[in-house]
C-alpha cells in the first residue's frame, strides 16, 4: 500500500514539475528583449539595450570614435512586437519605430521605421553577447 501512495506522489509531483517548466516556456518571448545589450555580430550597425524601465542606450564605434545615445522607448504591440523609442539624445534622429522579427534568448533582428511604422527597413540582426 506504501508503494502505490509513493508512486500517487511521485506522478502527481512530476505533473507539477511539468506544469511549471510550461508556465516559464509560455512567457512571452519579449521578456528576453529587455536589460540586455544586444550586439551588432559584425560591429557594423549600434549596440543597443532597451531597459526594463523604459530607458534606451545605444553605442556606435566608428572611425575610432565612439557614440553615444539615449532616450526612451515602450512596446506598441507587445504581442506583434513593436516598440516605439523617443526622445532620443546623441543621435541623428529624435525616434524611431522598431519591430523584433526575430528574438530568442541568445538573438534578436530589428526591423527599423523612420516614417512612424508605415515602412520598414531590412532586418539587422543582434546577439546578446560580443562573441
Amino acid at each position: 500500500m506504501k508503494s502505490k501512495i509513493i508512486i500517487c506522489l511521485l506522478f502527481l509531483s512530476s505533473i507539477s514539475f511539468v506544469s511549471c517548466s510550461s508556465d516559464d516556456s509560455s512567457n512571452s518571448s519579449t521578456s528576453q528583449f529587455e536589460d540586455k545589450w544586444w550586439y551588432s555580430p559584425d560591429n557594423s550597425t549600434l549596440d543597443l539595450k532597451f531597459n526594463a524601465d523604459g530607458t534606451y542606450l545605444s553605442v556606435f564605434v566608428f572611425s575610432g570614435q565612439t557614440l553615444n545615445s539615449n532616450g526612451q522607448w515602450e512596446w506598441v504591440d507587445e504581442a506583434a512586437k513593436t516598440f516605439h523609442v523617443f526622445n532620443l539624445q546623441g543621435n541623428a534622429t529624435n525616434e524611431f519605430y522598431g519591430k523584433a522579427t526575430t528574438l530568442t534568448a541568445h538573438n534578436l533582428g530589428v526591423k527599423m521605421s523612420l516614417d512612424g511604422g508605415a515602412t520598414y527597413s531590412a532586418e539587422v540582426p543582434y546577439v546578446d553577447t560580443n562573441n
